[in-house]
Parts: structure tokens; sequence; C-alpha cells
């Protein structure tokens, strides 16, 4: 049940909800008219010892420790194709980079596929649904999620309390 007053889904009662779905957001009935278009991305997991990084390396692509002597690396960008299908080509791109940012042997522990939730501006989309003033968005955060998401969050956040407007380039009334 949704309405101005209440939110309840499955016994659990709240103020707020959030979604923040990625590409699933597509099949939201609240947000499924919003512009994502989302974007297949391939990433590699890769163990490497001698690596021993607790920063974010940004290059041609991420590398992100994980712990335990991983990390993510990648990440390919396909708009049309829109399976889960892994790719050898994919693979191979991304291992070129690593090769050119790390000189540390490495292992592929892992090879993913998932649909980014891009949108057609290339901004994010966050802010409340315009009939229902406690269902908001946290979404699009696309290729620089990991750059972007802790201050939309907290411009979220800040927005929902009460305390400031959301800026117009990422504001979900912008459509």
């Amino acid at each position: 049940m949704i309405s101005n007053l209440q939110l309840e889904y499955r016994g659990i009662k709240a103020k707020h909800i959030v979604f923040c779905e990625g590409y699933q957001m597509v099949d939201n009935p609240f947000f499924n008219s919003l512009p994502l278009v989302g974007s297949k991305g391939e990433i590699l997991i890769i163990r490497s010892k001698k690596l021993q990084s607790k920063a974010i390396i940004k290059a041609s692509i991420f590398l992100a420790p994980m712990g335990e002597d991983l990390y993510w690396a990648g990440a390919t960008f396909e708009r049309n194709d829109k399976t889960l299908q892994k790719t050898t080509k994919g693979r191979e791109w991304i291992e070129e980079r690593i090769q050119k940012i790390i000189a540390s042997d490495y292992e592929v522990v892992e090879h993913i596929t998932e649909i980014r939730p891009t949108v057609m501006d290339r901004r994010p989309l966050i802010g409340t649904h315009p009939d229902y003033n406690n269902v908001h968005l946290l979404n699009g955060f696309g290729t620089r999620g990991v750059l972007g998401a802790p201050l939309l969050s907290k411009w979220l956040f800040d927005h929902i309390e009460g305390e400031c407007e959301l800026p117009e380039a990422v504001n979900l009334s912008r459509f």
C-alpha cells in the first residue's frame, strides 16, 4: 500500500521508500516512464598478490580493491546488446588495459556481465515521484556510479529531509 502518508510492503511500514534498482527500474511501475536505456558492461575480478593497492585506480578502466588481493577491473561499454552473455572480445579488451596499468602478475577469477542503468542524457535520475511525496528514486549512475553515488545519495537524503532542493541537472523532474 502506498499513499502520501504511509507505505507498507510485506508487513514493513515506512515513511519513505527509495528505489535503487539499477537497470531493473525499467519494470518499476512508479518510474518506468523515465528514459533509462541501459548499457552492457563486462568486468573481470582479478587476483594480484603484488598489486597491494588500497585505492581505486582510474585510467582507461577502473581497478578497485575488493580485499584479499581481489580487484574489480573494467568495464566495457555496449549500448545495443542487452544480453548478459560474456564475450571473448570484452575480456580481451579489459585484459589489454589491465596490462597497461599494472606491471604485476594477476589471474582472472571471474568474468561478469551486467546492464548499467544509463540515461539518455548521461545524467543520474534522483528525486521524488510527482504523485507520491514519499516515493523516491536514486538511479541512472551509468559508468560513473562509483564516483557520483556518495554525493548524489547525500543530496537525495537532504532533499527528503527538506534541507535542500535537488540540482535540475540530476533531478528526475527534468523529464
